[in-house]
C-alpha cells in the first residue's frame, strides 16, 4: 500500500512548506529509495524548486488552490496515481485545506494510508471564528482531517514569530488525544533555513559542507537536522516498517568527558563538574 503525505494547515506562513522538504529528506535518508512530489502552490513552489531534477525524486505541479467541487479532486487524485513511487508528499497552499476539505470521501476511493501533516498556527493568530483552533477542529468533523490514518500536528519553532516564547500555539494549552501525535521542529538560524530551501543538494551533504566552510553554521545546522531527522522519522513516518532509522542521538561527535574533583576527598562536601577530555590535569582544592 502506498503511503500519501499532506502537508497542510489553515493559512501561509505556518511552515507547510518546509515541514514537505524536511519530510522528503527524512524519506531519503531512511531508506525510501525514491519518493514523489505534488507541489500544491504554483505562486510560492517553494517544494517543486528544492526537488526538481534531484535524484530519486518526482516533481508534479499542480494548483490545489482551486481544488474545490469533483473536477478538482478528480484532477487531484489522476494526479497522484501518476506516480509510481511507494511515498507521495503534498504541499498545500494557504487555501488547499479548504478545497480538499469539500470531498474528504474521495481520498478513500484510492485505498491509499493517509498521513495528515498540520502546521499549526499561532495562539494569537487563530483563523477560525468562534472556535478556539485554526481550522484543526472543524476539518476534524467529516473534512479531510477526519480520514486521516495518522494524524500529526506540527509545533514549527523555527517561524520567526515566536521568538522566546515557550507555548506560542493555541494547541500547547490543551490536552492532545491518544491518536495524535506531535512533532516540534526546533529553531534555526535564518541563513540555514535559505539553504533549506535553495540548496539542491541533500542535507547530509550540505552538513558536510558548512562544517568545512564555516563549522559554527554547519554544527548548528547538524544539530538541527539531526533532531529533526529523528523528530520526523518517530513522529510522521511511525509504524513504516521498511524505513530505517540511519541516525540516532546527536549525530555531531561529541568530545568525551570526564570527572574533575572540586574539593578533596577527605572533605565532607563533595562537587564536580563535566569538563572536556583536552584538560591534562586534575586540579584539586582544599574545601
Amino acid at each position: 500500500m502506498k503511503t500519501l503525505f499532506v502537508s497542510t494547515g489553515s493559512k501561509g506562513g505556518v511552515g507547510k512548506s518546509t515541514v514537505a522538504i524536511l519530510l522528503v529528506e527524512t524519506l531519503l535518508a531512511s531508506g525510501a529509495g525514491s519518493v514523489g512530489v505534488v507541489e500544491g502552490d504554483p505562486h510560492t513552489p517553494t517544494l517543486a524548486n528544492k526537488f526538481r531534477g534531484r535524484t530519486g525524486v518526482t516533481v508534479r505541479d499542480l494548483d490545489l488552490s482551486f481544488a474545490e467541487g469533483t473536477n478538482g479532486i478528480v484532477n487531484f487524485g489522476n494526479t497522484l496515481l501518476t506516480f509510481n513511487d511507494r511515498f507521495v508528499v503534498v504541499n498545500t497552499p494557504a487555501s488547499g485545506i479548504r478545497s480538499l476539505d469539500t470531498h474528504p470521501g474521495a481520498f478513500n476511493a484510492l485505498n491509499w494510508e493517509k498521513r495528515i501533516l498540520w502546521s499549526l498556527a499561532s495562539a494569537s493568530d487563530r483563523t477560525t471564528e468562534g472556535m478556539p483552533d485554526d481550522g484543526l477542529l472543524e476539518s476534524s468533523i467529516d473534512k479531510l482531517v477526519s480520514g486521516a490514518d495518522r494524524l500529526v500536528v506540527i509545533r514549527n519553532m523555527f517561524q520567526a514569530a515566536f521568538p522566546g516564547q515557550v507555548n506560542p500555539f493555541w494547541f500547547d494549552h490543551m490536552t492532545p488525544g491518544e491518536d495524535l501525535h506531535v512533532c516540534t521542529l526546533g529553531t534555526l538560524h535564518p541563513v540555514l533555513l535559505d539553504f533549506i530551501y535553495n540548496d539542491s543538494s541533500s542535507m547530509d551533504d550540505v552538513c558536510s559542507r558548512f562544517r568545512r566552510d564555516d563549522p559554527m553554521l554547519g554544527a548548528a545546522l547538524e544539530m538541527f537536522w539531526n533532531d529533526t531527522y529523528n523528530m520526523i522519522y518517530s513522529t510522521i513516518l511511525g509504524g513504516i516498517e521498511e524505513l530505517k532509522n540511519s541516525r540516532s542521538g546527536n549525530a555531531i561527535d561529541q568530545p568525551k568527558r570526564k570527572r574533575i574533583s572540586i574539593f578533596q576527598s577527605n572533605t565532607t562536601h563533595l562537587e564536580s563538574v563535566d569538563t572536556l577530555e583536552s584538560v591534562d590535569t586534575e586540579e584539586k582544592y582544599a574545601g
